[in-house]
């Protein structure tokens, strides 16, 4: 079970924060709260710290949020990739596709 908690830190910019498993199961309702995220607002950042799992239904949710806001001009960024979610985005070489190299608090 995946959850999230969205807050706006100034205009224009906004932060979503998961804790659980991002898997099939659950990927649907973070895709419906991502994607228009990454649509309206010019930069989102997604804090993984509390995801303990991920699959590839849920990598394929971070990517379309990323190409979504590549779209629109906007910046996608992931914060905290620790962990099994590291280990699993550096394993499908997609860590740098969020920005870099990941750890507590930088860009991903």
């Amino acid at each position: 079970m995946v959850k999230y908690e969205v807050s706006e830190t100034s205009p224009g910019s906004v932060v979503a924060r998961l804790e659980g498993d991002l898997v099939l199961g659950d990927a649907g309702e973070v895709r419906a709260c991502l994607n228009p995220l990454a649509e309206s607002f010019s930069d989102l950042t997604v804090d993984l710290g509390g995801l303990h799992r991920i699959d590839s239904t849920g990598i394929g949710v971070l990517v379309m949020a990323r190409s979504i806001a590549d779209a629109n001009g906007h910046r996608m960024r992931a914060i905290n990739v620790v962990g099994a979610v590291r280990e699993v985005l550096l394993l499908v070489k997609l860590l740098t596709v969020f920005g870099g190299d990941a750890g507590p608090s930088a860009a991903v």
